[in-house]
């Protein structure tokens, strides 16, 4: 059995295909739609890993009330360079909350294609980009084994059409998310660019021929994608493009414009 899935930046979501797309409901603390994760996860101090509502709920559950104790830690050293004073080190140094519970990871899909993202230290252990992603991957698949009552070995991840601008970091992204796949469970893993795989949904209803615009505005991208096709099964692409920018940008100014000051931004 082949599973489909929309690993998306803010939302995923897993279907099977009999006769007409099954969407497997993955996330119970969504009760109005189950078949829709938040793409979260939640790594307590430990090790305990969730994903979804349950990933928010606990990140706030655990703090709620909880005591603050700050210590400041050594994370590296950075090289300054000046034309005519020389080169500079500086130890760089952060504020660490001791007795944080756990750290809450969204957006991931994001920084796929980022080459300086290698992944992120947790309490001493060091999950990589593709092991933050595997672990959302692997618990949505243990789900899904349990509503379909099937071990799942192959998978068709959508993708955007462009995950950044410059190939190598557009094919970086691509590696990644498949190396997460198999570290999750997948044997074989196979890609659709997402706004195709939206026309080949819509094509089922078609009983003449159409030229259709899918514009498909998600969390981290915008992909744009021309098709013609027609209720027979015939296809063609005629265009496709993507960017990167979409919701997480908008929030960002939203937070910036309206929120951030209230926390600070404007004191000195």
């Amino acid at each position: 059995m082949i599973v489909g899935m929309d690993f998306g930046t803010t939302n995923s979501g897993l279907a099977v295909f009999d006769d007409h797309v099954k969407l497997i409901p993955i996330d119970s603390r969504n009760p109005s739609a189950p078949h829709v994760v938040r793409t979260t996860l939640y790594i307590s101090r430990h090790y305990e890993h969730y994903i979804g509502r349950r990933a928010i709920d606990e990140y706030y559950e655990r703090n709620q009330g909880r005591p603050i104790k700050l210590r400041k830690q050594h994370v590296g050293t950075i090289e300054l360079n000046y034309a005519s004073l020389g080169t500079f080190y500086r130890d760089v140094f952060v504020w660490v909350d001791e007795l944080e519970p756990g750290r809450l990871f969204r957006s991931m899909k994001t920084y796929l294609a980022d080459e300086d993202f290698l992944g992120t230290s947790v309490w001493g252990r060091f999950y990589t980009m593709e092991d933050l992603v595997s672990v959302f991957l692997y618990l949505s698949k243990v789900q899904a084994e349990k509503e379909l009552g099937k071990e799942l070995t192959e998978i068709v991840l959508g993708r955007p059409v462009r995950f950044a601008t410059d190939p190598e970091a557009d094919t970086l992204a691509e590696e990644r998310l498949a190396r997460a796949a198999i570290l999750a469970g997948y044997e074989r893993v196979h890609f659709a660019l997402e706004p195709v795989a939206a026309a080949f949904h819509y094509q089922q209803s078609l009983t003449s021929s159409q030229r259709i615009l899918v514009f498909d505005f998600g969390g981290g991208t915008l992909d744009i994608t021309i098709m013609e096709m027609d209720g027979s099964g015939k296809r063609r692409v005629l265009s496709t493009e993507g960017v990167r920018i979409a919701g997480d940008a908008f929030d960002k100014q939203i937070v910036m414009a309206k929120l951030a000051r209230h926390f600070g931004a404007e004191l000195r």
